[in-house]
């Protein structure tokens, strides 16, 4: 059964080359206004994705943007605009954008982004079996998330203090990097709680492997990578917002595409996990670790500046540093 996708975009031309685009593979339906666009939203059709030009005559694109996410809140919305700054997508974001295109618009690129954001929107499937110790975990979750936080930060700490001390640091740079680009108190909120949880996926993985003294084997690092992916499964239970549950899975993409679980690259990791690889990096540079001992502030920034454009998005790298420096 084919996903259904709404182009809303006041220019007939963008909307026809989207259907020629997309509807090989997905059913396409078009709206030339903000209006016509939540009508069809208010009339529950289904929908799997929208594709939301910023500039229209009728209502503007954000105003469309806020209604939506009241109408239906977990459907993924894609900004398409000619105006791409960064402050733009930044402001986006924090209304609920689930990524962002820009205008003259890349087939490839659009594909990808849809592919991916379609992916992520369903319940995950994985029938791999992890330890049973995942198990465990997931039957100790209840109804109150700060309690919950609590009780994961600790079970993180079985692996090691280390792992709890990480993970506060993570959160403390993580947020400090969300406020200086202007997030909102409740994404800042958001960004605190996920950064606090980003390792628990590592209580699947053999103490043998997290606490090697050594380089990994080829087969030890392909059970490390599988991290992100259990953190995802226990956390399922909770009912995620798209920030925490790209933040989970892509934390460990790097900005060339080297990284894991799927290899995203630059723009196509969303910006919060972006910014999580920062903080995660930095705080694990800087603290003990059993086979590793902490770096001075002075050779971690330069690890930063190493990785800048390649390992991390340099404007996020630009932002950390100057924040160091204030």
């Amino acid at each position: 059964m084919h996903e259904h996708i709404l182009v809303v975009d006041d220019e007939p031309g963008i909307r026809e080359s989207f259907r020629m685009m997309l509807q090989d593979k997905y059913d396409v339906y078009t709206a030339k206004g903000g209006r016509e666009c939540l009508e069809l939203v208010r009339e529950d059709k289904k929908l799997s994705l929208i594709i939301l030009d910023l500039r229209m005559p009728d209502i503007d694109g954000r105003d469309v943007l806020k209604e939506i996410k009241k109408i239906a809140p977990s459907l993924p919305v894609v900004i398409l605009t000619a105006i791409g700054t960064h402050q733009t997508v930044i402001e986006t974001l924090k209304l609920g954008a689930a990524d962002f295109i820009a205008k003259p618009v890349d087939v490839q690129r659009v594909r990808e982004i849809i592919g991916r954001i379609l992916t992520e929107s369903k319940e995950a499937t994985e029938e791999e079996k992890y330890p049973e110790r995942i198990s465990s975990v997931e039957r100790i979750l209840n109804d109150s998330f700060s309690e919950t936080i609590e009780v994961l930060t600790e079970i993180i700490a079985i692996k090691g203090s280390y792992f709890k001390r990480h993970s506060k640091w993570t959160a403390m740079y993580a947020v400090a990097i969300a406020e200086r680009l202007g997030f909102s108190k409740e994404q800042i909120e958001v960004i605190l709680h996920t950064s606090l949880l980003h390792n628990i996926g590592k209580v699947g993985i053999s103490d043998s492997i997290l606490h090697k003294n050594d380089k990994l084997t080829p087969a030890e690092w392909k059970e490390m990578k599988k991290h992100p992916l259990i953190a995802e499964r226990i956390l399922k239970h909770f009912k995620l917002m798209r920030i925490e549950q790209t933040m989970i899975r892509h934390h460990c993409e790097r900005y060339d595409g080297k990284g894991y679980p799927r290899g995203l690259k630059g723009e196509e990791i969303p910006i919060y996990a972006r910014i999580l690889a920062v903080a995660n990096a930095f705080a694990a540079m800087t603290s003990d670790r059993l086979y590793k001992k902490t770096l001075p502030q002075e050779e971690a920034v330069r690890e930063l500046k190493r990785g800048r454009g390649s390992q991390f998005d340099p404007k996020i790298v630009d932002v950390f540093i100057e924040m160091l420096q204030d």
